[in-house]
């Protein structure tokens, strides 16, 4: 079977507004086989685009395994505004700083999961709180004086999310 390519696109659009879109696309896919690259492309894809909250935590399931390669599909899904947000606190938790990163910005999370990741989060949750919108100020300051280890990173993410060039994490197009 061929690669999927972005001729697939729309076909993963499609499916990805059925009632059970990773059933649909691994059986246009072939059930994808050993081509993991193939895999997560599409995966991608649909984490980026599913309303389902369902699906969201299928896709997590089955590739949050601490394999790097996951970030092409967590990323979406931690910027996806459908992720449920007990999903969200798990990806906040992802040893992988992007990942973390991306679910702690969200303004969705709870006072309470945004105080206890600037204290005890890894370094990309905390990153994540520093530029978080929903993060009061206390929280912020709390922060950098508990980890000031981290404030050339967070100084460095603060520019990068007002810069836009986290959009760079994009799901692939």
């Amino acid at each position: 079977m061929e690669p999927m390519t972005i001729a697939d696109l729309p076909f993963v659009e499609q499916v990805a507004h059925l009632e059970h879109p990773l059933a649909a696309l691994l059986e246009k896919c072939g059930g994808f086989g050993d081509d993991a690259t193939r895999r997560r492309w599409a995966l991608a894809h649909i984490a980026a685009r599913t309303t389902d909250e369902d699906t969201i935590r299928q896709i997590v399931a089955e590739c949050d395994n601490g394999d790097s390669a996951s970030n092409d599909v967590l990323c979406p899904i931690a910027r996806n505004p459908a992720t449920p947000v007990d999903v969200l606190i798990l990806l906040a938790w992802n040893k992988y700083i992007i990942v973390s990163e991306l679910a702690a910005v969200s303004p969705r999370l709870p006072l309470d999961v945004l105080i206890r990741l600037a204290h005890e989060g890894p370094l990309g949750a905390r990153m994540g709180v520093a530029v978080n919108p929903a993060t009061p100020p206390d929280v912020r300051a709390a922060l950098h004086a508990a980890h000031p280890e981290d404030e050339s990173w967070v100084q460095g993410r603060v520019a990068a999310w007002e810069s836009g060039e986290w959009q760079r994490h994009n799901p692939p197009a």
